[in-house]
Order: structure tokens, then C-alpha cells, then sequence
């Protein structure tokens, strides 16, 4: 990977490090500003399931399997986590009610799925060491 490119991907990784807690903090105020009187504009409430759409999908792409790379049980959990929440999220949105438990159950797991992938990507931004060897290393030319 070239110095452009490694540049380029830590920025992408940031980013959605970003977008994650910004999605936390988006749900959190989606369920607590009502108790509080607060009242928002509904395209505040349109970019929750957007973000979280977009970062199920960046997250399946950005910690997929390279080439060279090692795939351990964890980043294979961190890649696929994003997904229950975003199953528990669209159930909410499609009006399926499985209890008065629901948003809080997606609240548990969007935030353990987002703190599981944001290890995972903290990982993958790692300094690499002699023991294992890391994505952004710097590959042996053929």
C-alpha cells in the first residue's frame, strides 16, 4: 500500500470512528430528548438510520479480508456486528413490536456492536509488531 493510500485509509477509518459516535449520540437523544420536552426537526431523526445503514456497509468493507492480512475470530466478529443492530433498528422502523423492549435492547446492542468495531479498528490502526503481522504494513515487492 502506498504512503497516499495509508494516508488515505486512516482517514477513512477516522471518519467512521466519527460517524459511529456520532450514531450513539444520535440514538441516545432519539430516546431521552422526549423526556425532557425537547422537540427536534424530524430530518435530525432521518439521519439515524441513514448513518447507520452507511456504517454497517463501511464497516463490512473497511474490515474485510485483505490479501496478506491476518483474519482473527475478532475482526471477523467486529465486521459482522453492525448487523444486529441495524436488524433490531429496521424492525423498530417497519413498525414490528416485539415488546417495550425493543428500543432499549437496540440501544445494548448498537452500542456493544459499535465499542466491538471501534477495538477492531483501533487494531487495524496499530502500530504492527514483529509477532503479528499488521493490513498497512508495508509489503514485500514481488
Amino acid at each position: 500500500m502506498s504512503p497516499r493510500t495509508q494516508i488515505a485509509f486512516r482517514l477513512a477509518v477516522r471518519f467512521l470512528q466519527a460517524a459511529m459516535m456520532t450514531q450513539i449520540l444520535l440514538g441516545l437523544a432519539r430516546f431521552f430528548v422526549p423526556f425532557l420536552g425537547w422537540t427536534l426537526p424530524a430530518s435530525v431523526w432521518r439521519i439515524h438510520p441513514v448513518l447507520g445503514v452507511g456504517i454497517a456497509v463501511a464497516v463490512l468493507i473497511v474490515l474485510r479480508r485483505r490479501p496478506g492480512g491476518v483474519s482473527t475470530v475478532s475482526r471477523r466478529i467486529a465486521r459482522f456486528a453492525p448487523l444486529a443492530p441495524l436488524g433490531l433498528g429496521l424492525a423498530i422502523a417497519f413498525g414490528l413490536r416485539l415488546g417495550p423492549g425493543l428500543a432499549p435492547l437496540h440501544m445494548v446492542v448498537g452500542i456493544t456492536a459499535l465499542s466491538i468495531v471501534d477495538r477492531a479498528l483501533k487494531h487495524l490502526l496499530a502500530a504492527p509488531t514483529p509477532a503479528q503481522p499488521h493490513v498497512l504494513s508495508p509489503q514485500p515487492r514481488a
